[in-house]
């Protein structure tokens, strides 16, 4: 059986219907993301049901 790839931003993209960058800004930062209220739910509502987890080591590498 083969392991399971993690869940990506691409991912909850496709789900939502929307570009992977906007899901990118609202997973960042939902309260400074310019998306709409409806967007920003559908894309935490996604993350979770999805099982997305984000990366520790790769936001450290982003804020140093």
């Amino acid at each position: 059986m083969p392991a399971k790839s993690p869940v990506t931003v691409k991912d909850i993209a496709r789900k939502v219907g929307i570009h992977f960058t906007t899901v990118a800004h609202v997973l960042r930062n939902p309260a400074t993301s310019k998306a709409s209220p409806e967007t920003k739910k559908a894309v935490l509502r996604a993350a979770r049901s999805l099982g997305y987890q984000g990366n520790i080591l790769a936001a450290r590498m982003r804020t140093g």
